[in-house]
């Protein structure tokens, strides 16, 4: 048995949540992805600077990736709301798991 049901309206602070949890983790995967690349250049063609940069890449990128995310997520509920609002939203089919 399957019912078509409607999303009329996303939850703008839920979402910016969610796609703030979301990005930080591709921010973290990312990072780790950097720093295992930047760890085969050899030390001597790099300085100290980059290095410390390279470490510092470890911590800020995963929380700029977690504010844009929550940023993104905010406008995505916001524009989704107001267009939803005029179209009528998303359909979505759902079938029972039974």
């Amino acid at each position: 048995m399957t019912t078509t049901y409607q999303v009329r309206r996303l939850g703008v602070g839920r979402t910016a949540i969610v796609f703030g949890a979301l990005y930080l983790i591709f921010g973290i995967i990312f990072s780790v992805l950097l720093a295992m690349f930047g760890a085969l250049i050899p030390r001597e063609e790099v300085g100290l600077d980059a290095m410390m940069f390279g470490g510092m890449a470890l911590i800020i990128m995963p929380l700029m990736y977690a504010v844009f995310g929550l940023i993104t997520g905010f406008l995505v509920a916001l524009f989704y709301n107001l267009i939803a609002g005029m179209t009528g939203g998303l359909e979505l089919e759902l079938v029972s798991a039974e």
